[in-house]
């Protein structure tokens, strides 16, 4: 009987040895997936982000024309119009 019992630990023994292999393969291949999905392998993500940082932000068209002063003359306050003009045409400066 205790041939018996030696065989049947020895196939636990292997059944356990393959578990465990799966276990470790499977492991594997779920660091490898996330490592490729947070682009650990690809360095192409963080130099497009260099380049987004670097350049500036241009629109397309212009957001805001600068009226004619031509037409302003006609207004009660001049001045006052030329002031917010510029007020809000050099903003940044």
């Amino acid at each position: 009987m205790n041939n018996l019992d030696k065989k049947q630990v020895s196939a636990l023994e292997n059944t356990l040895k393959v578990i465990i292999s799966l276990l470790t393969f499977s492991i594997f291949i779920v660091l490898l997936l996330v490592l490729s999905y947070t682009g650990f392998f690809t360095k192409k993500s963080a130099q497009v982000s260099e380049e987004k940082i670097s350049k500036p932000f241009k629109p397309e068209k212009p957001v805001w024309k600068l009226i004619s002063m031509d037409a302003v003359v006609h207004e009660p306050n001049p001045e006052l119009v030329k002031y917010g003009r510029d007020l809000i045409a050099n903003t940044s400066y």
